[in-house]
């Protein structure tokens, strides 16, 4: 038996090797806890990429501000935040699905309110409406005087004009012999040389190169002197997206847009820079040809490439990084938009404007030449809204002003929008120093948007309507005082005009919707009183609403529409509008054109047909 003695020694002992064991438990405690303070508590950095190594390169300026676009700032501060918001995330995540949450379609829709002839040398016959007199815009069909050539999906076609008599001569497949790529034909547009020995195709595509596609323009010159013996020449390419082209002077400016992902890489100017070239040699624009404001708000690129019509050999190139696709072309300037907001605080609501900034390239010389930006309230429809006349810029904007509350206290804030209201404003602005020379603000009735503009000479023609409603009125303004500007408007009729063009003989054409949202043609005509609706014709059935496929005869007041019943023709005799012709026609209607020519309407689409129009 044990003695008091030794009991107690050993009481004594095993009470300091669990102090022992406590201490030394406490210790590593300590240090776990230090660990993973060190872990979930330490800061992250939020400092931005440091592009310093690229400072040498030509494109420095580019990689700084596409790496100040692109960061993003961490959603949380450490990692004690991340682990948190991932737990809670994860409980949202199964409470919505217990409880049956909104899914990504369901979220979509709620979010959701795109020649040699035998007779001798042929002329060129213009056959497009251009929106500028010598400015000739791309479109699927072009003429001389005796040959009709159409662009019909991936076909050149080339057609004679006899009448009765007409008939194909000619045709050329633009479709390669890579199957991997793909072209958007329905896209694709064309140009006739003055002399008709050219056409010169602009084809949208997709091309797949070595396990790698990317957007693709390609440019290339087809020889139809012989129409049944199409001769190719050597195609060019432009990275990106086609935006327009335009054809002046013997210089051919295609416009497109070129967009930088999130994987590009400072390395690589040809991962964030556009280029054109040859497919063995693709040359990136030189950074003194890229403009671009301060502070990014996307990475989205406008891009003027400017070739010879003739050889399309380069003569210049210039990109816009940040600008939008609303581009209009005046007989010297070529103009870019891009749209922004601006936000300020007045009695504990935050209010925000839309704005446009306009930047001006001048392309009358050799190169394309900057010549200045400036901005204005609201947002450009399209390239009708925007008019250059002696010197001054006219342009027609969208304003929505939009009024939010703001509620909550520290880093938690929250806007609810209590109101948005949106007009229109007529701005005239000097080239050159951008002075505002004149300005019509909110002519509109508040809650209408502009649907439609046209200029033409002294006078502006604006559509505005309440889309929901559809009603609108139609205004004049004439524009020959800067100093007095004066309009008139049709009050509220049904429908819209998507187009509105002078028709000639003092009336105003608008093409577009009634209120059951099929196609309307009505004739405007200004009185001393207003202007009013003095002829319409309706036709149940779809309509093309790109303005380039419009015929349009001024002078025998006769106007062709491609629709889903076929190709309609209307003229108007001074008091109604007749139907001259409604031809069916199989095939795409946006593709789908038409023209008259000495009596007989001729109908371009998947099949050709030639209609008398005569007596």
């Amino acid at each position: 038996m044990k003695t008091y003695e030794q009991r107690t020694q050993e009481v004594r002992s095993r009470i300091r090797s669990r102090r022992v064991r406590r201490r030394n438990g406490l210790i590593a405690a300590g240090m776990c806890v230090c660990l993973l303070a060190a872990v979930l508590f330490v800061p992250y950095g939020s400092s931005e990429p440091d592009v310093s190594a690229y400072q040498d390169s030509l494109y420095y300026g580019t990689i700084q501000k596409l790496s100040e676009y692109f960061y993003e700032e961490p959603a949380y501060s450490n990692n004690y935040e991340a682990l948190a918001g991932t737990l809670k995330n994860a409980m949202l995540n199964m409470q919505d699905s217990l409880l049956g949450g909104v899914g990504d379609d369901d979220y979509n829709d709620a979010i959701t309110a795109i020649a040699t002839a035998e007779s001798g040398e042929s002329s060129y016959q213009e056959v497009t409406d251009n929106q500028v007199d010598g400015v000739i815009e791309g479109d699927r069909i072009k003429r001389s005087d005796q040959y009709l050539y159409y662009l019909y999906g991936s076909e050149l076609r080339i057609y004679t004009i006899g009448g009765e008599a007409s008939a194909q001569v000619g045709a050329y497949d633009l479709a390669g012999a890579d199957e991997d790529s793909y072209y958007y034909w329905y896209e694709a547009e064309m140009y006739l040389s003055q002399d008709c020995k050219t056409v010169t195709v602009i084809v949208p595509m997709i091309l797949a190169q070595d396990g790698v596609k990317q957007a693709m323009i390609l440019v290339q010159n087809l020889d139809v002197s012989d129409p049944g013996s199409v001769a190719p020449t050597e195609p060019i390419y432009i990275t990106g997206e086609y935006l327009s082209s335009r054809m002046v002077g013997g210089k051919l400016m295609v416009i497109s847009q070129y967009w930088v992902g999130s994987d590009w890489t400072a390395e690589d100017a040809h991962s964030f820079v556009p280029s054109v070239g040859t497919l063995d040699d693709m040359q990136c624009i030189d950074a003194g040809n890229i403009l671009a404001p301060d502070s990014l708000t996307s990475s989205r690129y406008t891009v003027v490439t400017m070739f010879d019509g003739e050889t399309l050999a380069l003569e210049d190139s210039v990109a816009l990084l940040c600008y939008s696709t609303e581009l209009y072309v005046s007989a010297q300037h070529i103009y870019a938009t891009r749209t922004y907001s601006e936000s300020a605080e007045e009695d504990g609501s935050v209010i925000s404007r839309s704005m446009t900034e306009i930047a001006c390239l001048d392309y009358s010389g050799d190169t394309l030449e900057y010549v200045g930006a400036f901005s204005l309230e609201g947002t450009v429809n399209n390239q009708y809204s925007m008019d250059e006349q002696d010197g001054v810029l006219r342009v027609v904007t969208q304003t929505t002003e939009q009024t939010a509350s703001v509620s909550g206290n520290g880093s938690v804030m929250t806007q609810d929008i209590t109101a948005i209201v949106t007009n229109a404003n007529l701005t005239c602005v000097r080239v050159g120093d951008w002075t505002v020379l004149a300005q019509v603000v909110a002519f509109a009735p508040e809650g209408e948007t502009v649907e439609s503009v046209r200029f033409d000479g002294d006078y502006a023609y604006v559509c505005t309507a309440q889309v929901d409603s559809l009603t609108d009125p139609v205004y004049f303004f004439d524009l020959s005082d800067l100093d007095n500007i004066t309009w008139k408007d049709t009050g509220t009729i049904d429908g819209y005009s998507s187009s509105l063009v002078d028709f000639g003989s003092g009336n105003l054409l608008g093409i577009g919707y009634n209120d059951s949202l099929w196609l309307k043609v009505e004739v405007y005509r200004e009185t001393q009183e207003g202007v009013e609706s003095i002829a319409a014709f309706e036709l149940e059935a779809y309509f093309c609403t790109e303005y380039k496929s419009y015929f349009l005869d001024r002078e025998e007041q006769i106007v062709g529409i491609p629709t889903s019943d076929g190709y309609l023709l209307l003229q108007f005799d001074g008091y109604a509008l007749h139907k001259l012709a409604l031809v069916p026609a199989l095939g795409d209607v946006d593709q789908m054109r038409g023209v008259v020519i000495d009596g007989y309407l001729y109908v371009l689409a998947s099949e050709f047909q030639v209609v008398s129009i005569a007596g």
